[in-house]
């Protein structure tokens, strides 16, 4: 099934859940999501830590800046 392009970032922070965008799978998602709501506080976290080390802008310009010098030398 299609994933939305942001899974693998949201898989490695460990701050949600992955799910095809279909109507069971969004439903079997929020019913999960419920089920743990006691994590939501510590999942935020993770969240915010994994952006915070992997996804600034200052590492965006970086991991760009290598990808243009290997493609375009």
């Amino acid at each position: 099934p299609k994933k939305a392009g942001a899974v693998r970032h949201v898989l490695k922070a460990g701050g949600a859940w992955a799910f095809a965008p279909e109507v069971i799978e969004i439903k079997e998602a929020m019913v999960e999501a419920l089920r743990h709501r006691a994590e939501w506080p510590e999942m935020g976290r993770a969240n915010r830590d994994y952006v915070m080390n992997h996804l600034t802008w200052k590492q965006t310009a970086r991991k760009t800046m290598a990808m243009y010098r290997r493609y375009f030398r």
